[in-house]
């Protein structure tokens, strides 16, 4: 990040006992953060909308983003909503958000309309809204704040003007509010880029997944890779795949980092495995009881072996994985599982993807069973077709292709939390 690059931060540790300035600071700041009251930074905003601002600029104050507000599309109500300048923070008295007693909210969007039932404040002051945004977003802070300046309410609870106002608060001057502004800006826009681009190859992926695989009922594909044009073939999957045994060892029979066998359990399966699972790369649960080796012995997982999940919570039920990177692991299949071995071979990775698909998957809804928590039986699964190309080089090209598009996701993912936990860290040392 370009701030990053260019301005040099001073980390060195501060004395406990000058807590009026922050852990970290920017370079050739070195003054003690000013305190001062709420009342000498901001006043009530009730400036009403006379200059006739349009309904499509009404914001939300949850997000401080431009909203279609039906409710504001008369003249009259459009007229008494409040106008929210850049800087100003409207008050959500929400009590399940951020904070138990509601939160600030400033606007650097843009000028806009609000509500009249939200509180707005102003600043008075010289104050940086993309630093103060931070820092009323810092629940350390501003909790006890708000926690002594709100009246609880049924559905919201309403700001106290008066006390909010005798509160005070930590800031430093102007200058060094723009450079503490300005990188929380740059952090922002980095998470916003790979979270845009996460999200962007996600949907390619699903798209993918419909064009890549055909449809039920037909052997061509709407996508293929150059070169291949015959038909799929078509099987039962009960034709195409052995069972193997599971065990149905509860969570709490499990622990982690102790013992030879790992286990794949089905909640892992549904909430953290992708569509396959690299077993050396994945922390699997394991069992303590050696006993289990030789009961499961026959069911030993392999490499390319396909783990289904027979029970979810939603229609999640049937996801699966398919295994790799096994070389002297020992790895069985789980509670409320059903391992299955293909009886010829299959191209790594493409059964993982295949079985996962929306075509595949369509199958399913229909057989399975129950309300709150739905279920599909191994011979229900058995009548459900596979379809695959007959040549494995285009299952390989079709199982590499989206394991790659899965390792761009998990990159941009990973960059996402590793901003995220900068940001959360910085926000701790750089406030007061």
């Amino acid at each position: 990040m370009e701030t990053f690059k260019n301005e040099q931060v001073n980390s060195t540790k501060i004395h406990q006992k000058q807590s009026n300035v922050p852990q970290i600071r920017f370079k050739g700041f070195n003054d003690a953060w000013e305190q001062r009251r709420f009342g000498e930074l901001y006043k009530i905003n009730n400036e009403r909308n006379l200059i006739g601002i349009t309904v499509d600029k009404t914001l939300s104050v949850a997000t401080m983003k431009y909203k279609k507000d039906g409710n504001g599309s008369a003249e009259t109500s459009v007229k008494s909503y409040k106008v929210l300048r850049i800087g100003d923070a409207g008050f959500e008295g929400h009590s399940n958000k951020q904070f138990a007693h509601g939160r600030f909210v400033v606007n650097t969007r843009g000028i806009g309309l609000m509500s009249p039932r939200f509180s707005s404040i102003r600043p008075v002051s010289m104050l940086n809204p993309l630093f103060t945004k931070k820092l009323f977003y810092l629940e350390s802070i501003f909790r006890p704040i708000l926690n002594q300046s709100t009246k609880l309410g049924t559905m919201m609870n309403e700001l106290v003007p008066e006390d909010f106002f005798k509160q005070v608060i930590l800031i430093p001057g102007i200058e060094e509010q723009n450079k503490i502004g300005n990188l929380f800006l740059d952090i922002d826009k980095f998470i916003t880029l790979h979270q845009r681009k996460c999200d962007q190859l996600k949907n390619i992926k699903k798209s993918l997944l419909e064009k890549l695989f055909p449809k039920n009922g037909t052997l061509y594909p709407k996508l293929r890779f150059k070169g291949f044009t015959d038909a799929w073939e078509q099987r039962r999957l009960g034709e195409a795949f052995i069972n193997l045994q599971n065990n149905t060892l509860s969570r709490a029979e499990l622990s982690s980092g102790e013992g030879k066998v790992k286990n794949v359990h089905y909640g892992d399966l549904l909430v953290i495995f992708s569509e396959v699972l690299n077993v050396k790369k994945e922390e699997l649960p394991t069992i303590k009881d050696e006993s289990i080796i030789s009961k499961y012995k026959e069911s030993f997982l392999k490499n390319g072996d396909i783990v289904m999940a027979d029970t979810a919570e939603d229609e999640t039920v049937g996801k699966c994985t398919e295994i790799e990177g096994l070389t002297e692991e020992i790895v069985i299949s789980g509670l409320h599982t059903i391992p299955y071995r293909p009886q010829s071979k299959f191209a790594p990775r493409y059964l993982g993807y295949y079985l996962n698909s929306a075509y595949y998957h369509d199958q399913l809804l229909p057989l399975t069973q129950g309300i709150k928590v739905s279920s599909i039986s191994k011979t229900s699964l058995k009548s459900t077709y596979i379809s695959y190309p007959k040549s494995l080089v285009e299952q390989g090209k079709i199982g590499n292709f989206f394991n790659y598009l899965d390792h761009l996701i998990t990159l941009h993912q990973r960059k996402v939390e590793k901003l995220k936990k900068v940001k959360a860290s910085l926000l701790e040392k750089m406030f007061v």
